[in-house]
């Protein structure tokens, strides 16, 4: 059968059962309907809602304004929207209650096969490192052998300080904890970083017993480099030595990024030809002194000496490393610090702090030296004890 198109004349071939056509001319859309004879009426098709002269894109924008509508109220909704989009049967929303929401994480379905864990009872947190550089990790200790298998992600985890916040979550999918027999009460948990180790930047922060074993440390090592690069001066019979290493200062000097820092212990010595006398002054440098959490300090005491070389009575002959004058040493060992580092130098009270505690130390050295079987005697008892 044909019919004429209403707007443009042409004709339209229709099919027995058709009910929508269109003109292959001018595009307009008709409904057929049959007349009384049989023969077939055009009538023009007029745009509904949702109807194939929306595009399907905007079909489906509505269609999730409609279902975020549903689910904002907090129920369950099934939606049949077989005869909006092509190809779509049913969409289904699941309502998220309010402390879901806060976690941003949705919790599992209850079950009477899954067991409530809360994944974070057995956790603690486990920091390495100094404040501003520390480094954490989760340890979890439990014999639920089903919470060992989870997976934990633990952020931010690196360069931590004091009153950071870190967020503990579990990743394992929501398959893999169901297949583990589980239902979490919860997926995060929040962790607050508390007081960390931090690098040394005070004088009065060092115990008196630490500066005791620095000074012991420092003079060893100066004593050790005199004796091995200024021997020749021990059987001169021109300059003599007439004064070992002692206490001159000290220098704490802290990086400006990161707070690592150096003490410089600064030590002098004297000489004489005979006529005249001249002090020498050297540097010794201890890194990286740690104040613990606990009040104590940790030190390496690895003391690491100048070597620029100062020649004594302005001979060559009398060289020993060191400096004839304290402002000289400054500008070669404190000064290049200055742009990355602050430096402070000890006070009265922290020099005499150090006077009385190297004076302890090298008390204790000589007694331990002038007792060696009451020392060993006392660590065989502790020993018996044992």
């Amino acid at each position: 059968m044909a019919a004429v198109c209403p707007a443009c004349g042409a004709d339209i071939e229709i099919s027995e059962g058709m009910h929508l056509c269109a003109c292959p001319k001018c595009k307009k859309k008709y409904l057929v309907k049959k007349l009384e004879d049989g023969s077939p009426s055009l009538e023009e098709k007029k745009p509904g809602f949702l109807t194939t002269t929306v595009s399907p894109l905007v079909q489906y924008l509505i269609t999730a304004a409609v279902i975020a509508a549903f689910a904002y109220f907090g129920y369950y909704y099934m939606l049949d929207l077989s005869n909006v989009i092509p190809g779509v049967e049913k969409y289904v929303t699941v309502q998220v209650g309010p402390e879901e929401e806060e976690a941003g994480e949705a919790a599992l379905p209850p079950s009477d096969n899954l067991v409530s864990v809360d994944p974070f009872s057995d956790v603690t947190i486990l920091f390495r490192g100094v404040n501003g550089r520390a480094t954490a990790c989760a340890n979890i200790v439990t014999d639920n052998e089903a919470v060992k298998d989870l997976q934990f992600s633990l952020e931010p985890n690196a360069n931590l300080k004091s009153g950071d916040k870190m967020t503990l979550r579990v990743v394992s999918t929501d398959e893999e904890i169901r297949n583990l027999g589980l239902q979490l009460t919860s997926r995060t948990k929040e962790y607050l970083v508390g007081s960390l180790d931090s690098y040394v930047s005070y004088f009065d922060e060092i115990p008196d017993e630490v500066l005791g074993k620095i000074f012991l440390a420092g003079m060893d090592e100066l004593n050790e480099t005199y004796h091995n690069y200024g021997g020749s001066l021990l059987e001169d019979p021109v300059v003599t030595r007439t004064q070992g290493w002692s206490y001159s200062t000290m220098y704490l000097l802290n990086n400006k990024e990161d707070g690592t820092n150096f003490l410089f212990v600064r030590y002098k010595s004297k000489y004489t030809d005979g006529n005249t006398e001249t002090e020498v002054y050297n540097t010794v440098r201890f890194r990286n002194i740690v104040l613990k959490t606990d009040g104590s300090v940790a030190c390496t005491y690895a003391a690491v000496p100048s070597t620029h070389m100062f020649n004594l009575f302005g001979s060559s002959i009398y060289g020993v490393y060191g400096f004839g004058d304290t402002t000289t040493l400054f500008n070669e060992v404190i000064r290049p610090y200055e742009g990355q580092y602050t430096w402070t130098e000890s006070d009265e009270a922290a020099d005499n702090r150090m006077i009385m505690a190297a004076d302890s130390a090298l008390a204790a050295r000589l007694y331990a030296q002038e007792h060696p079987a009451e020392e060993g005697g006392e660590e065989n008892n502790e020993g018996g004890e044992e």
